[in-house]
Order: structure tokens, then sequence, then C-alpha cells
């Protein structure tokens, strides 16, 4: 992981449509999407520095074109511990949804 990305859109459909562009326009991989309250949706790329910067830009115009971005943002080269921060985020959100799968 070498950069990050994130988009926020209001709306499932946008971020789906986001997320699309997104992973057609660069090699970068999907990490998560999260469901924030009021709708707003946050949809996670990471990749290489140039591939998250081109997927967030074709992600965000997208968005744009339905009218419900909110915002968006690339660190390149993330650091060591920013990367622990996201690494604990993402596996406190599958264990939540693991559990949530065997109920």
């Amino acid at each position: 992981m070498n950069s990050y990305g994130y988009i926020e859109t209001f709306g499932y459909v946008t971020s789906i449509v986001a997320a699309d562009a997104a992973l057609k326009a660069a090699n970068v991989t999907l990490k998560n999407c999260y469901f924030v309250e009021g709708g707003i949706v946050t949809i996670e790329v990471m990749g290489d520095v140039a591939a998250v910067t081109a997927a967030i830009e074709a992600g965000t115009h997208s968005a744009k074109k339905l009218g419900n971005f909110l915002s968006s943002n690339v660190i390149a080269r993330v650091d060591n511990e920013t990367k622990k921060i996201l690494i604990i985020k993402s596996k406190k959100k599958k264990k939540v949804s693991e559990a949530e799968d065997t109920s």
C-alpha cells in the first residue's frame, strides 16, 4: 500500500457509480465501503500514487455528474503510523461484519 484515497458521496447509488469509475480508471484495490449516518457513503481505494490519484479523479467526476459528491482526498505515500490506523480500522470492520453473518 503506497497510497490511499477516498470518495464521500451522498447515497449508495452514487458511491457505486464512483467506485466503478475509480476501479475502471486505474489499477487500484477497493478496500472498504463505509455507511455513515444520514446517507453518507465513503469508499476507500489503495494502490500506487499515480493509480490512486487517477482513480479518485475519475470517481469524483462520476459522483459530481450525479450531483451527490461530498468530498475526496488522496494521501500519497502513507506513513507507517497512518497505515496502522487504516489496518486496525479495516480489521475491526471485518470482525463486525463476520459477527453479523453468524447471527
